[in-house]
């Protein structure tokens, strides 16, 4: 019998877009540039609740039609409010997905992703059947360096100075785990 929660950690749930309620919360987290540079595709600002409606629709269109990309609004398992979203797009003919994990509430960070990354994981390894997980993190997000490589990932690669965030250059790492490498880990923990 499998037991394995794939959509809830102690304190976060992995739920679909609400697209009444989800929109007016994405925007005012979009203040924070940090945040609404995952948003963005080009420059960052903050986006208005239509803005946000649109870019909703176009993840449906995405999940359902390419079925590379799996979307999840990450929820506060206490009150059900959005504190951000969890994206994994996948290169099947790789067996290769690269997880995106954006949380636009402060009071939830580090707390979030120390949940969410063995969630996604979780689900990417057993659910999706990959056989590779990679992250590109921005230098700056320093901390969640240090959870993805609690989780098992390595730094497989650094591109030098290719993000300008903040008025300077940074790096930006790249992370992957292997799925044997995260069923090793597996095994510890059991």
């Amino acid at each position: 019998m499998i037991n394995d929660q794939l959509f809830e950690s102690q304190d976060f749930l992995l739920s679909a877009i609400d697209f009444e309620k989800d929109p007016e919360v994405d925007s005012a987290y979009s203040l924070n540039l940090r945040y609404a540079k995952y948003w963005c595709n080009s420059f960052i600002k903050p986006l208005s609740k239509n803005e946000f409606k649109k870019k909703y629709e176009k993840i449906e269109k995405k999940v359902d039609e390419g079925r590379n990309v799996v979307h999840f609004a990450i929820r506060s398992k206490a009150d059900q409010h959005l504190i951000g979203y969890l994206r994994i797009w996948m290169l099947w003919s790789q067996g290769v997905g690269w997880l995106v994990l954006a949380i636009g509430d402060p009071e939830h960070y580090g707390k979030a992703e120390k949940q969410i990354i063995p969630l996604a994981l979780n689900y990417a390894f057993k659910e999706l059947n990959l056989y590779r997980v990679e992250y590109d993190l921005p230098e700056y997000e320093g901390e969640l360096g240090n959870i993805l490589t609690t989780n098992g990932f390595s730094l497989d690669a650094v591109n030098r100075e290719v993000i300008y965030f903040d008025n300077r250059y940074w790096n930006e790492l790249l992370y992957g785990i292997l799925k044997h490498e995260w069923e090793a880990m597996q095994e510890v923990k059991a």
